[in-house]
């Protein structure tokens, strides 16, 4: 999976329970996480330590997880990709 799925995810994370909660998880997760939870934009990276951070994140914070990615998903690209994908099932280029 691409790196900026990650350093978003990240971001809107620190966000969401704050920088001092999210170092936290990381140092929780590292034996979980090859990387050490360290990433950036232009990296690839399993799959399964997104799933890790998620499902970290969402213990943390309480939120289930399709709401924690509902969230993300809003925070990151917000009614824009709610818009292009409207416009394109209506047949027009967004």
């Amino acid at each position: 999976m691409k790196g900026i799925v990650f350093t978003e995810f990240l971001e809107f994370a620190e966000q969401k329970i704050g920088a001092e909660a999210l170092e936290e998880i990381l140092e929780a997760c590292a034996d979980d996480l090859p990387t050490g939870g360290a990433y950036t934009a232009v990296g690839t990276y399993s799959c399964s330590e997104l799933m890790t951070l998620v499902q970290a994140i969402s213990t943390h914070s309480g939120a289930a997880i399709p709401q924690l990615v509902h969230e993300c998903g809003q925070a990151v690209g917000g009614d824009r990709f709610l818009l292009d994908a409207g416009m394109q099932r209506a047949g027009l280029k967004p």
